[in-house]
């Protein structure tokens, strides 16, 4: 396959929230090249749909939970700092 961007989907999932909601509320969707290609009830039967026709990692799945940007971010609190060297 060519090559993917989960990045795509992200940014295609959250500029699109609140029209995805209105259509998929509580549904888990199957992501593909910034384009929802199936939807379904669980997650199981998304992620199994999306493996056997995209083939791991080459797609995205979300729950479509809320409209709401906020309920996606979540925010932890620790003591401890980890500093990770990136290669460029």
């Amino acid at each position: 396959m060519a090559d993917y961007s989960m990045t795509k989907d992200f940014y295609f999932f959250m500029g699109n929230l609140p029209s995805l909601f209105e259509k998929f509320a509580h549904r888990f969707l199957v992501i593909h090249e910034a384009v929802v290609v199936a939807d379904f009830a669980t997650l199981m039967e998304s992620y199994e749909y999306a493996v056997k026709t995209y083939g791991l990692g080459h797609f995205s799945l979300y729950e479509c939970k809320s409209p709401d940007v906020e309920s996606y971010i979540q925010h932890y609190a620790s003591n401890n700092v980890v500093l990770v060297p990136c290669k460029h």
